[in-house]
């Protein structure tokens, strides 16, 4: 048995079971604020942004999938990859001769195990590329 607090006196008590958190849209169904964003959400999405909800959201996103129509360049992305996690590595390990109680280690040899890793996966990349281009001028 654990002592729990009573949600409704605020009374320590000891009970197997936990009283149920209730809210008064349970009896009364929702308030009016929630009604309002109800009847908000349903308006269109060009008033929305005229009335400043959205925040150009429909930017955004029409970017994001611009950047997705684009074909993938594998090794491009694996090297901003790369150079990004160094970068972070680089700027944990500089910090943590000053605030070494602010750096979590584990954190940072999981990393730089990391770090290790993808610079392999960049290695066999491009070992399998010579490997398939050298194979491609035997066939032609």
């Amino acid at each position: 048995m654990s002592k729990k607090v009573c949600t409704l006196c605020d009374s320590r008590e000891e009970s197997d079971e936990m009283l149920p958190l209730i809210s008064d849209s349970l009896f009364f169904g929702p308030s009016i604020d929630e009604n309002i964003l109800y009847l908000i959400s349903f308006l269109p999405s060009s008033w929305l942004e005229k009335i400043g909800f959205l925040h150009e959201r429909k930017q955004k996103e029409s970017d994001y999938e611009k950047e997705n129509i684009k074909e993938m360049d594998l090794s491009k992305w694996l090297r901003n990859e790369y150079v990004g996690l160094a970068k972070e590595v680089e700027d944990r390990g500089c910090c943590l001769s000053e605030f070494s109680d602010r750096v979590d280690t584990p954190m940072l040899e999981s990393r730089k195990f990391v770090l290790n890793r993808l610079a392999e996966l960049m290695e066999k990349k491009s070992e399998i590329e010579k490997s398939w281009l050298s194979q491609r001028k035997r066939c032609d």
